[in-house]
């Protein structure tokens, strides 16, 4: 079976037909499978899915290919006409949608807001879509940010809108529902409602308002969705402890005493909620520990399931970054593990006491913050544009809510009081790891924000696109569009737009064709290319061309991120053609070793699996030092190896202030090979869980030392590979490295990459476009290209680290020939 597209020429136009038909069949039997899938994919609602929107300027629509030889499927008058008449009834199936919407204005710029009449928890929803310019609707809507469902296929839920009944998804249905008001009607954006989603073109124009959208709102309602039954939201602890809070005149039709409600404002109004809070948590938890209060009753805790309604409270607790009174209430429990344990550091204990709490009161604390933080909102990619651009910005989990405030502040004091060590090894101390994890996603959040409030923010494509890849989005091209209305860099060129019209492989190209030029270099080709979790690449796509759709690792991220601090072309820049039909990248690059020995893959998990994977990567340098005695650049193979392993740089700083800055890193130096003897001490130490008292470290080598070189390692050899060459070289690569792989370095890059031998490629015309002009060494094989001839092409495999060869080295070798190197 193949994919053959077939395109009919009739209104509307530009339709492009999908179906896999075999070429052997006879006429009947293609027209009667076809018909099937048409009527399949219309009977399923899964019409976009076989009907897309295929020409462009550069691609016309092509005719019905009528040729008659037997390995040419043949699609006669009779068939085609039958297929158009399948299709209509496919659009006119849909036509109450179109119906529904009415074309907006694009001038002025126009939304539509959804007018969210008022009612109880229990009535029907009904609304109003109503259409308003972007100026007139300033400040006078909220905007919501949610995600479309939780892996619904369909939407599932009915509301009444402009007197007719609308399917939403079951997300959205629960956000209306709370938002909506007892006595009065608001006005609301929700993208699934305001935004004819049949409609490619509106689509297209509505997405590049959408930074104005909620730049215009008067605040952004996040909703997080519903809380499962066995959460604890609170609401039977302040049923318990009734409390009085005031609400002010602004607030409320009148000033009065109203029964407290699980609603952080952001202000010292909190220290109540997290109070009662407080009382209730010694109060149980010194009953769990068999302690007593004096003269209160013990407290009942039956609830088993994760405290969101907690872990609120502890982000409170650690916003307002003062004395942390919740903390050390949770902290409890470990303290009292420890001393049972007649453990006096508690480094020496943390093991112990974190198997002692596990499923205690402070445990479930940890496991509402989990429980917030995995909520599918925090993995869209949309959001980062929503939470930026908002002027203000409220979370909603049920019945709670809290600013964003309140979140950023709780992260950033996080970031700046925790221990180091609790920083870099995440894991070892109960909760820590989840709060760097929650601290880590929402300053990369409110970084961006506080740039655009302050006007400094000057992020490229790029770098937006690396610090958000984890994030997901339900269409692939969103994963570059969504990120669009941020970018305020475009380095002297006009701005990506977004285009619905053009399909996810040929946005990604354009996307890195569009890097390489607005950088002038080629670093932009740097990064993991292949996916984690067993997902693949998307079809199509060149090898040298990154496939956002796919998440990667978190410390990727920062890996990528410290790549700049390398110089391996020295600065030199080379000429850079691309071949739009054949998708080929021309680059210069000078040749520099092949891959003869490959180790196994670091997936750091834990220290025990990091420490077995080193040795094994040492063995390997000690059988190749035997014969070579000094490394080929100079120096011994123990330095090499030492240096390799942390990528030859450290982080000097974990300001939130300067995390994403080039400052923030420095070479390693010779002074840094006494902490990392020390960290390859305490790591084993950890591994072996031989923690005694002739190995305690000083808390200036945890803080100075320890840390900052695992931080290193981590960074550098997660999901990497180490390698030796035929010369002598070691370094670290992709996962995919393999023997044979060549390495080259490319002008205008920073790092070396790998590459692997390809098939060849057939060039019939000289349709190369240049992205970068070069030096005049440059353009030698420009001449063959006006020829039809064939090009010995190279798979990328990706960046690499190898020491040695990471500060223009190869350009100074006496035999650092330049070439092309073709790329497919």
């Amino acid at each position: 079976m193949r994919a053959l597209p077939v395109h009919a020429l009739w209104p509307p136009p530009g339709l492009l037909v999908q179906a896999a038909i075999p070429p052997a069949l006879p006429d009947a039997a293609q027209s009667d499978l076809f018909e099937q899938q048409i009527a399949q994919a219309a009977d399923d609602g899964k019409a976009k899915d076989v009907l897309t929107a295929a020409p462009t300027r550069d691609r016309p629509a092509p005719k019905i290919s009528m040729s008659t030889e037997q390995h040419t499927p043949v699609f006669p008058i009779t068939m085609a006409r039958r297929i158009i008449s399948k299709l209509t009834h496919v659009f006119n199936k849909k036509s109450d949608d179109h119906d529904f919407y009415t074309p907006l204005p694009t001038d002025p710029p126009t939304i539509r807001l959804l007018r969210l009449l008022p009612g109880r928890q229990e009535d029907d929803i009904n609304a109003q879509l109503q259409s308003y310019s972007i100026a007139k609707a300033q400040n006078r809507y909220i905007t919501i940010s949610y995600t479309w469902g939780h892996g619904e296929v369909v939407p599932n839920r009915l509301i009444r809108c402009n007197d007719k009944s609308i399917s939403i998804s079951e997300n959205l249905f629960t956000a209306l529902r709370t938002l909506r008001q007892y006595d009065h009607p608001i006005l609301l954006w929700a993208d699934a409602l305001c935004i004819n989603q049949e409609d490619i073109l509106e689509r297209t124009q509505q997405v590049g308002l959408m930074g104005e959208i909620y730049r215009n709102s008067k605040e952004t309602m996040i909703w997080l969705g519903e809380p499962a039954a066995n959460e604890d939201v609170g609401t039977d602890l302040l049923r318990r402890y009734p409390v009085q809070r005031q609400i002010s005149a602004s607030t409320s039709s009148r000033s009065r005493k109203l029964p407290l409600e699980p609603i952080w404002t952001g202000d010292t109004d909190d220290d109540e909620l997290r109070n009662v809070y407080l009382l209730d948590f010694k109060r149980s938890s010194a009953s769990n520990m068999n302690t007593k209060l004096m003269g209160h009753p013990r407290v009942d805790d039956d609830s088993t399931g994760p405290d969101v309604f907690g872990a609120l409270c502890l982000l409170q607790d650690y916003a307002e970054g003062t004395s942390y009174p919740l903390l050390n209430a949770l902290n409890l429990e470990k303290t009292f593990a420890l001393h049972e344990h007649g453990v006096t550091s508690d480094w020496h204990g943390l093991v112990l006491a974190r198997a002692h709490v596990r499923g205690s009161r402070s445990s479930r604390v940890w496991a509402g913050l989990a429980r917030l933080m995995s909520r599918s909102w925090w993995q869209r990619v949309w959001i980062i544009q929503e939470t930026v651009l908002s002027r203000k910005a409220t979370i909603r989990y049920g019945v709670l809510s809290a600013p964003w405030s309140m979140f950023a502040k709780a992260a950033t004091n996080h970031i700046k009081q925790r221990h180091t060590l609790c920083l870099d090894l995440g894991g070892t101390l109960q909760g820590q790891d989840i709060l760097d994890r929650f601290s880590d996603f929402v300053l990369r959040i409110e970084d961006i924000r506080l740039q655009y409030l302050a006007r400094s923010h000057s992020g490229t494509i790029l770098q937006l696109l690396w610090r958000f890849r984890p994030l997901q989005a339900t269409e692939k091209r969103d994963k570059v569009f969504a990120l669009l209305g941020l970018t305020t860099n475009w380095q002297d060129l006009p701005p990506l737009l977004p285009d619905y019209i053009s399909d996810t492989a040929a946005t990604f190209t354009s996307t890195t064709v569009s890097n390489i030029q607005r950088a002038g270099s080629l670093s932009v080709l740097a990064g993991d290319l292949e996916a984690v979790l067993n997902r693949k690449r998307l079809n199509g796509i060149p090898s040298w061309v990154m496939d956002w759709s796919l998440p990667c690792l978190p410390v990727e991220i920062e890996r990528v991120n410290s790549l700049c601090i390398y110089k391996a072309s020295a600065s030199r820049i080379g000429t850079v053609r691309f071949h739009p039909i054949n998708q080929l990248l021309d680059v210069e690059a000078v040749y520099v070793d092949s891959v003869t020995t490959v180790g196994e893959i670091s997936r750091h998990t834990q220290i025990s699996d990091t420490c077995a994977v080193i040795k094994s990567w040492n063995l390997l340098t000690k059988l190749l030092e035997q014969s070579n005695h000094t490394y080929p650049s100079g120096g011994t193979y123990e330095n090499a190896f030492w240096r390799t392993l942390i990528g030859d740089v450290v982080r000097t700083s974990t300001d939130p202030d300067t995390y994403w800055e080039q400052e923030s890193y420095r070479r390693a130096i010779p002074e840094d090979y006494d902490a990392f003897r020390a960290w390859s001490m305490w790591s084993r130490c950890i591994s072996r869980d031989t923690f005694s008292r002739s190995a305690a470290f000083s808390k200036r080598d945890l803080d100075e030392g320890i840390s900052a070189i695992h931080h290193a390692l981590k960074n550098a050899t997660t999901s990497r590979r180490f390698f030796l060459t035929s010369s002598g070289y070691m370094g670290l690569g992709p996962k995919t490295t393999t023997e044979g792989d060549s390495i080259y370095v490319f002008k205008g890059s920073n790092v070396p990459f790998m590459v692997r031998k390809g098939l060849p490629v057939s060039i019939y015309d000289d349709n190369w476009t240049i992205l970068v002009s070069g030096s005049e060494d440059g353009g030698k094989d420009l001449a063959r290209h006006t020829a039809s001839h064939s090009l010995d092409a190279f798979q990328m495999v990706g960046d690499c680290f190898m020491y040695g060869a990471m500060d223009g080295e190869v350009f100074e070798q006496p035999r650092a020939d330049i070439c092309n190197l073709y790329l497919s």
